[in-house]
């Protein structure tokens, strides 16, 4: 329910906020309004402060540096599959279109509900060529995780 009069005398306010055509310019807001910092909060927050300063949304409005960006922007992953797609190509041509043959179907089969499987996808590539399993295997497995998520859905 709205506040009554005794709320009103403790503080409270019914007044409403400028509507979203009319914004207000930051030079007009009382200083109260301003951002005060999380130091200031934590005087009267000492538990909240300690929780959100170990969260992932303490760190999210840094000022992105060396240091507080942590993703891989090089894009190293995605040169290392095209890699491999090339050589897969010239090596294992069935293969290479057995892959693209395998995501055109699932793709087909579930219209707009397909946004892992490119990601399925680079990671299965990327598993070629690295250790015991042959393109030919780990493309029988990607055939399989497909078809068995396909069921799935």
């Amino acid at each position: 329910s709205p506040p009554g009069d005794a709320d009103r005398s403790a503080g409270w306010s019914t007044a409403r906020a400028p509507s979203p055509s009319a914004p207000v310019p930051p030079a007009s807001l009382p200083s109260s309004a301003l951002f005060v910092g999380s130091a200031e909060c934590k005087a009267c927050h000492v538990r909240e402060t300690a929780a959100w300063a170990s969260s992932q949304h303490a760190r999210a409005m840094q000022h992105a540096t060396a240091e507080t960006v942590r993703g891989d922007f090089n894009d190293a992953k995605l040169i290392r599959a095209q890699e491999i797609l090339e050589r897969l190509k010239a090596e294992e041509p069935e293969v290479y279109e057995g892959m693209y043959e395998t995501l055109a179907k699932v793709y087909a089969r579930n219209a707009g509900l397909t946004v892992e499987y490119p990601i399925e996808f680079i990671r299965q590539i990327l598993r070629m060529y690295r250790g015991h399993e042959t393109p030919t295997q780990v493309y029988e497995e990607y055939k399989r995780v497909l078809e068995h998520y396909h069921h799935d859905v």
